[in-house]
């Protein structure tokens, strides 16, 4: 299971995963700003090592309009309630 919360350009994604014997929690940090993710999956971590092209496609596709932000994938832009459009790299 998967859950989204966005704080400013910080994009937090907690990953449960469970099994007969035991239940995992990862959390994962991206910086939607400057394109980092953190790499060890614990909370709070910080993003630190640049993403991939892939994992930056993989985020604006799947994961950004979880919390309620549309891409633009053609123009690079988004937008969502609070904002009006800006661009992301």
């Amino acid at each position: 299971m998967l859950s989204f919360k966005l704080d400013g350009d910080i994009l937090e994604v907690k990953e449960i995963a469970m099994s007969f014997f035991d239940t995992k929690t990862s959390y994962f940090y991206y910086d939607i700003k400057n394109w980092l993710v953190s790499c060890h999956g614990k909370k709070d971590d910080k993003p630190t090592r640049p993403c991939t092209q892939s994992g930056i496609d993989w985020v604006k596709k799947y994961y950004l309009p979880k919390v309620g932000i549309n891409v633009d994938l053609t123009n690079n832009i988004w937008n969502n309630s609070n904002t009006s459009q800006q661009m992301i790299g």
